[in-house]
């Protein structure tokens, strides 16, 4: 669990994968300054190869490190003003998927590897006078910064057609929809999928068990991961059944209940602190396994399109098809069980995930409100609801109902009767069903 953790966020740094090109570089030129010499006479060989003295060797690399630390500078600017966009246009939570974006970072890598690398062989270039053992010029390593050069040319002309590509909200909703999903797949049993051997369809309280007593949590953060088998490792050495009060993307707060055991005996403080062990907290909510937070970026930027100073039906509506998308994945998958047994069969863990119709309503109930006004995308809420009933099974129907009755329910704020007629156009479905209460 914490490799994993430490993976995604290393993934999410800006700085991770310049620091490895940084290094790279470094190997690299001492590899090329030590091949040049050892064997002098092999750049002779190679016409194509740099052939000029130390002035100009030195020339050269001072041009390409000066040029390199000016594109570093550009690019992190650049960088910089699209994260200021992003977060003030859209929302401030996908600002994650910028600073995870691999193209960024490798473009980044570059520029800083290429600095790097001039300056430590411009360091090695030495004129006859200068010590007394005549000049040198390590010239294959001298021809590798022109490569890294003309290299990193092409990275910024794609950097900058990337960046510019990336700020549209159309690729922002497309890559937290796709992260989102693969959270989904993680998250997931597929339909016809076997139950793990360990996993056991489980009620929230376990049978004929009594009161449980309460686990405080030692610490405050989001959930964004729980080690399952660690959890069950410590519930059996204890002989206690637990249950995790949390889903991954909800607040634990410290010194509040994290966790329920049974029997009530069992709550002890040694209990306390190992099951807290096996508990990933963090400032931020993470995608590891919380499909809520992908579904919570595409709703805050669906409401801040729909809002008064903004006014960008368009946005909202592309929302709405990247939610279906993804409600659609979940649907037609099966719910993992709560329960979780240890070796022996003996019920150990209880952890409930986020919900169907949990996820149901966070999906539509904030745009829901907020586009109340707006009737395009109200009507295009209703066809994103009778698109994903048509996807997943019946049993799935009826938080999808509950939210088209609400929409029914709020069409007198619709002002113009043309406008209500649309709506009620697209809630005039056979499976919906939804008819006005008021």
């Amino acid at each position: 669990m914490f490799i994993r953790q430490l993976f995604v966020r290393l993934g999410q740094s800006l700085w991770f994968l310049p620091t490895v090109a940084v290094i790279g570089a470094m190997v690299l030129s001492v590899v090329l300054v030590q091949l040049d010499r050892l064997n002098p006479t092999f750049a002779s060989s190679f016409p194509l190869i740099f052939g000029g003295g130390p002035e100009g060797a030195r020339g050269m690399l001072e041009a390409v490190a000066s040029t390199m630390i000016v594109s570093a500078a550009t690019t992190f600017s650049i960088t910089i003003v699209a994260l200021t966009l992003t977060s003030s246009q859209f929302s401030p939570r996908v600002l994650r998927t910028f600073m995870g974006d691999r193209s960024n970072q490798v473009v980044l890598a570059t520029f800083m590897a290429t600095f790097v690398y001039a300056i430590l062989v411009l360091r090695t270039i030495r004129t006859a006078d200068e010590d007394g053992s005549g000049a040198f010029v390590p010239n294959v390593a001298v021809t590798g910064a022109i490569l890294l050069a003309v290299v990193s040319l092409g990275m910024l002309i794609y950097f900058i057609h990337h960046i510019a590509t990336r700020i549209q909200v159309s690729e922002i909703a497309a890559a937290v929809t796709t992260e989102t999903l693969e959270a989904v797949r993680r998250t997931y049993p597929a339909a016809d999928a076997a139950l793990d051997a360990h996993e056991v369809d489980q009620p929230a309280d376990p049978v004929g068990a009594g009161e449980p007593g309460a686990v405080p949590a030692r610490r405050s953060g989001y959930l964004t991961d729980f080690n399952a088998e660690a959890l069950i490792a410590s519930a059996a050495k204890a002989d206690a059944i637990v249950r995790l009060e949390a889903a991954p993307g909800d607040w634990v707060q410290e010194h509040v209940t994290a966790f329920s055991a049974w029997p009530a005996a069992r709550a002890t403080d040694s209990l306390s602190a190992e099951l807290d062990r096996h508990l990933t907290l963090g400032d931020q909510r993470s995608m590891s396994q919380d499909v809520g937070f992908g579904i919570q970026q595409l709703v805050d930027i669906g409401t801040k399109a729909v809002s008064p100073g903004i006014n960008d039906p368009t946005t909202a509506i592309t929302c709405l098809d990247r939610l279906g998308q993804v409600l659609v994945e979940v649907g037609r998958r099966r719910d993992r069980p709560a329960g979780r047994t240890d070796g022996d069969g003996q019920l150990r863990l209880i952890a409930v995930l986020v919900s169907w119709p949990a996820l149901v309503d966070l999906s539509f109930d904030q745009l829901r409100h907020f586009s109340a006004g707006m009737p395009v995308v109200t009507a295009h809420l209703v066809r994103t609801l009778r698109q994903v009933g048509s996807a997943v099974p019946p049993q799935r129907h009826e938080p999808l109902l509950r939210q088209a009755r609400l929409v029914a329910d709020g069409l007198d704020q619709i002002a113009l009767e043309g406008d209500r007629r649309r709506v009620e156009r697209e809630l005039a479905t056979p499976w919906l069903g939804a008819r006005r209460t008021g």
